[in-house]
């Protein structure tokens, strides 16, 4: 009678081992037990669920694995990934305008994919909207996106206003609202805890997430010559500052505005041999920019540039040329974002990952760079 009978023993040493993402939520901690067992399985690619890309689709170039070593230590509460600390800034694959669908035995499900320090991968779900165009994760455990709802089809039909969306880290809906009309085009360009930056055809505003009132930051004629479809990812507000990656007359030129002077400096990158500037995050301190480029070759790399002076900090290689039959895929990231002030995790897929976008979470992986390399 002084023996446990073994598979008891068993269900009890599993239950010890799984910390639930959400307290109180027993399915969680069955697939976090699931995903784990599958991880120490030889054959756990082939029983995870596939990544499928919609919306906006973004299918990167081939990717070449990085020597800058394990992510450091930081101070702050650790993630599902095990001994990894929580993010400065959370990284969610293809969050500019591209949603991810987890499939598995359950059947597909819509919303955001994040990508963890560890390498795993946790879902995030979303309201049933038309589309997302931006989806921005908060260090709260929130989402921030901006969407179109549907109004049907025929010819009465028209145009939705977007959306401006606020999600709870346990998926509840804290607020929803119209920002604009349906003719106004209106991007999302960051979020804090407190305010949302949209840019609208005036410029960039401050958008309170609580209140929905607007302050008035940056005229549009300050970033010059924009493109007439503002892209996605290309810009970044933080530390008061707004960071452009490239404009209509230099793809390869950076243009920093400080919002209290509204007085704009410019970078050029031409010394890296750039044919064309991509995605541009913001350091949590505001002192540097990293930002995704490509060179002639089709190469793909990470420069982290110092926004007082123009310095580059480091520059590394993410994604080698693409193979002959991949010439018209996207040859950028899907996702980067600051684990501190020094070091950015960028999200890439396998060269090996099919062309329709569609991914297996074996196929998606993390690249580093960090300042000073």
């Amino acid at each position: 009678m002084s023996q446990i009978p073994d598979d008891l023993a068993e269900v009890v040493r599993r239950a010890a081992t799984v910390a639930a993402m959400h307290a109180g939520d027993p399915a969680e901690i069955r697939h976090r037990w699931r995903r784990r067992r599958r991880r120490r399985m030889t054959s756990a690619a082939a029983a995870v669920g596939t990544l499928v890309v919609v919306g906006v689709a973004i299918v990167p170039t081939a990717v070449r694995g990085s020597d800058d070593g394990p992510l450091p230590t930081a101070a702050g509460p650790t993630t599902t990934a095990g001994a990894y600390a929580a993010p400065a800034q959370r990284l969610l694959i293809g969050g500019a305008g591209v949603a991810i669908s987890v499939v598995s035995a359950a059947g597909p499900a819509t919303g955001i994919a994040e990508l963890l320090p560890g390498s795993s991968i946790t879902h995030h779900r979303l309201p049933e909207l038309a589309g997302w165009h931006r989806i921005v994760a908060l260090a709260d455990g929130r989402l921030v996106g901006l969407g179109s709802a549907s109004v049907g089809t025929g010819p009465g039909a028209g145009s939705a206003p977007a959306r401006l969306v606020v999600v709870s880290g346990s998926g509840v809906v804290e607020s929803s609202r119209a920002v604009g009309t349906s003719d106004e085009q209106v991007r999302l360009i960051a979020a804090t805890a407190r305010v949302a930056y949209l840019w609208r055809a005036a410029g960039l505003v401050e958008h309170d997430l609580d209140s929905g009132g607007e302050r008035h930051l940056l005229a549009a004629a300050v970033l010059g010559d924009l493109p007439d479809r503002l892209p996605i990812g290309r810009l970044d507000v933080l530390g008061g500052r707004l960071v452009l990656a490239g404009t209509r007359a230099d793809p390869c030129r950076l243009r920093v505005v400080d919002l209290g002077t509204a007085n704009p400096v410019e970078f050029g990158l031409s010394g890296l041999r750039c044919t064309g500037l991509g995605q541009v995050r913001i350091s949590p301190d505001g002192a540097r920019a990293a930002v995704s480029y490509q060179q002639a070759t089709g190469e793909v790399r990470i420069a982290l540039v110092d926004l007082a002076d123009g310095g580059i900090g480091a520059d590394a290689v993410i994604a080698g040329p693409p193979a002959p039959q991949a010439d018209s895929v996207p040859k950028q990231p899907v996702g980067m974002a600051w684990y501190d002030d020094t070091t950015v995790r960028v999200a890439v897929v396998d060269p090996a990952a099919d062309a329709d976008g569609v991914y297996r979470p074996g196929e998606i992986r993390q690249e580093t760079v960090r300042a000073g390399r």
